[in-house]
């Protein structure tokens, strides 16, 4: 699996730590998962980027 950011910032840290939050939702019948990864005291949100 392989995540994406959605969001933009410009930072500059070398071999930062960064945690992955994911939370699975059900809306309208459809399930999806949320995922937002901290790095630095920022969050990012995120999505998964199939892998070939």
């Amino acid at each position: 699996m392989s995540l994406v950011c959605d969001s933009y910032s410009y930072m500059y840290a070398y071999q930062p730590d960064a945690v992955i939050f994911t939370k699975g939702v059900t809306l309208k019948g459809r399930s999806y998962v949320l995922i937002k990864v901290l790095i630095d005291d920022e969050f990012f949100d995120m999505h998964i980027v199939a892998v070939k």
